[in-house]
């Protein structure tokens, strides 16, 4: 909100009037009948028309590369938020190192499915495709689980409550 607060006009009773040049605004009215408004990536965004049934159904018939591909991107911003807490403070040095040990090691594995997936042999695919799974659950279990074990020592000033009008101007 700051960030479209910032260049905002604060002397809103004073309107501003602009006309267009009548040639310019003819071309632009005639754009109109060209312009596809509804395109079926917009559709999708509207709510209550079972739209998102559809990009599942699309995501249902795309190859297993774009499946894999879609899968992948959403794990790695998911442990890049994980890899993002790296030097932040944790109740002991074990856990802080359990913790990076456990996010690389998330990342890693969804590099070692990545490649496993282009392995021909499929008897060495399944197994390090298996092991790639297995070493990525372990690693998000242990994450989530130390989400809120990390939670019985949180610093003094998560108690403290926040005066936004000395930290946000336009507060």
């Amino acid at each position: 909100m700051e960030y479209f607060w910032w260049n905002k006009p604060l002397d809103l009773r004073t309107g501003t009037a602009v006309k267009l040049d009548p040639e310019k605004n003819e071309r632009f009215i005639s754009m109109f009948p060209k312009l596809r408004f509804h395109t079926p990536e917009q559709d999708l965004a509207e709510w209550g028309k079972g739209d998102f049934a559809l990009f599942f159904d699309r995501l249902k018939e795309s190859d297993i590369k774009t499946k894999l591909a879609y899968g992948l991107l959403i794990a790695f911003v998911i442990n890049g938020i994980h890899i993002s807490a790296w030097n932040n403070s944790f109740p002991s040095e074990t856990e802080q190192l359990l913790w990076q040990i456990t996010s690389t090691g998330a990342c890693s594995a969804i590099v070692i499915l990545w490649f496993g997936t282009n392995i021909s042999a499929k008897s060495i695919r399944l197994v390090i495709c298996s092991l790639s799974t297995m070493l990525y659950w372990i690693c998000r279990v242990y994450l989530m689980i130390a989400v809120f074990v990390s939670l019985r020592s949180v610093p003094e000033a998560l108690y403290q409550t926040v005066s936004w009008q000395d930290v946000l101007p336009g507060v």
